[in-house]
């Protein structure tokens, strides 16, 4: 494993319970990691079949601890291009000061 998958796995398992609560796993995020080969159709099926939000993003995030640095950036590229932004910040840790402000409220 390289360190670069060693350090996202370390992201994504400290910042998992507010990805869980931010990442919307709707319909065009679903598309978008389809069409960019993120996570292959069964995997995406899996996810689907998930009968609420969180469990849709739980499924969605283990399946991510495992995939290459191209599937990484794929579903980083189905973020941006499904309006999710605000998750990519977060996850590089540039976005920090304005969720915690935006939840306070």
């Amino acid at each position: 494993m390289t360190e670069e998958v060693q350090r996202r796995r370390e992201i994504i398992q400290k910042k998992n319970s507010d990805l869980l609560s931010f990442v919307e796993p709707n319909f065009e995020l679903l598309d978008n990691l389809r069409t960019k080969d993120a996570f292959s159709a069964d995997v995406i099926e899996d996810i689907e079949a998930e009968k609420t939000k969180r469990s849709r993003v739980n499924k969605m995030l283990c399946h991510l601890r495992y995939v290459d640095e191209d599937g990484y950036k794929s579903f980083l590229e189905a973020l941006h291009d499904s309006s999710q932004t605000h998750i990519i910040n977060f996850i590089n840790g540039t976005l920090w000061t304005y969720i915690t402000i935006t939840c306070m409220c």
